[in-house]
């Protein structure tokens, strides 16, 4: 019908438009700590005179006690399922934890800072929480998987 190719162009517009935005969150390209997001919560920071320098920007993403996120909740909420959409997204089974009944508590993600990089971690069982990478890891000589499964 004429209303739904109208609603789907409509739709795809707007992610047309957003293409030229800055990106934020790029786990599926790196774990580093990328220029788009250290401008965007930069820009959160000082409009809240809130400390702005680079390892408050680190703590303000990885630290659920820091100032950000301890009084604006939702940005964690943002930040955990920005994660999960690129997760899900990663061609590679192996990115993903082992099939098991997890808990919510085991389930939740923590992030952490070392080095210029976020490291993430979730679905802990007996202790340590397990890595997870929305970036496909490929060892030297492998290629990137394209798709999660064959066509």
């Amino acid at each position: 019908t004429p209303e739904l190719n109208t609603a789907r162009t409509c739709a795809l517009d707007y992610f047309a438009a957003q293409a030229s935005l800055p990106q934020v969150y790029g786990w599926e390209s790196s774990n580093a700590l990328e220029v788009g997001t250290v401008r965007w919560v930069r820009s959160i920071a000082q409009d809240l005179a809130f400390p702005a320098d680079i390892g408050n920007v680190a703590q303000y993403i990885r630290d659920v006690d820091h100032l950000l996120i301890k009084n604006y909740p939702e940005f964690r909420c943002f930040r955990d399922v920005c994660f999960y959409f690129k997760l899900f997204l990663n061609p590679q089974l192996e990115a993903f934890p082992s099939k098991a009944p997890y808990s919510q508590r085991q389930a939740q993600l923590t992030f952490y800072f070392y080095q210029q990089h976020f490291y993430v971690g979730g679905y802990a069982t007996g202790g340590a929480p397990q890595l997870l990478s929305a970036k496909p890891r490929v060892r030297r000589g492998e290629v990137t998987p394209l798709h999660r499964f064959s066509s």
